[in-house]
């Protein structure tokens, strides 16, 4: 068990400087200028530790290192409580296929808890291993939803299944040798799914955000979080040498 520090106070690294005069700068700008600097409040909250995960920065002792680990628990904790408590005040008050907003927080909903699913497959299996299973499984749900809507078709059961399902079955069977080349793909069909799906467009019903909602939750986000996780691995040639 790491012992807590005497000193009620810690020297700051430059990058946790830095950090903070991006975080209270953003908010600022964002309350008295314009929405859009809430972006770079997001990017000193998360910055360092994004940094810190990709091997860029080292700056943490194995304390600091174990109060991050529980404070971005805690956030995840906090965010579940809190989108899962307005989902349930919205349902309290009516269908939520009838409300504007619920989209948004749905979607909300579902990449957090989407995120922690694929960061607890990366450190478990590792990322490599984990996107193979994902890919195989995504494949195998995209082969059987083929099957059921075309399955008295033979034509378009076979077109649907070489385009559609084949090649996540095709990635799984490249992951292990080409693990970043991969990722590259998948990030890019994540990025070029948004704009093909339009799910970056504002919605003018209900139902064109419930629409967005299964497209990301079921396509695009799957995509690109086991595309990141594979970025960051390197190939097995390389470890073999």
């Amino acid at each position: 068990m790491t012992e807590r520090p005497r000193t009620l106070l810690r020297r700051l690294s430059p990058a946790s400087a830095v950090a903070a005069i991006l975080f209270v700068a953003g908010c600022v700008l964002a309350l008295t200028l314009h929405g859009a600097f809430f972006l770079l409040a997001a990017l000193g909250a998360v910055g360092p530790t994004l940094l810190r995960q990709a091997g860029v920065l080292d700056d943490q002792d194995e304390f600091q290192r174990e109060a991050a680990a529980a404070a971005a628990s805690h956030a995840f904790v906090a965010s579940v409580v809190v989108t899962a408590t307005v989902l349930v005040a919205k349902a309290w008050l009516g269908p939520l296929d009838r409300d504007p907003d619920a989209g948004l927080w749905l979607i909300l909903f579902g990449v957090v808890l989407a995120v922690r699913f694929a960061a607890y497959a990366w450190r478990f299996w590792d990322a490599r291993r984990a996107a193979l299973r994902i890919l195989v499984a995504f494949g195998t749900l995209w082969l059987l939803f083929v099957v059921l809507s075309h399955g008295a078709e033979p034509g378009a059961l076979a077109v649907e299944s070489l385009t559609v399902a084949a090649p996540f079955f095709g990635l799984a069977a490249l992951c292990p040798r080409f693990p970043r080349s991969v990722g590259a793909v998948l990030v890019a069909l994540a990025i070029a799914g948004a704009f093909f799906f339009h799910v970056l467009e504002p919605r003018p019903t209900p139902r064109g955000w419930s629409g967005s909602l299964y497209v990301v939750l079921f396509l695009l986000l799957p995509l690109a979080l086991t595309g990141v996780g594979l970025l960051g691995v390197r190939p097995a040639r390389e470890e073999e040498s």
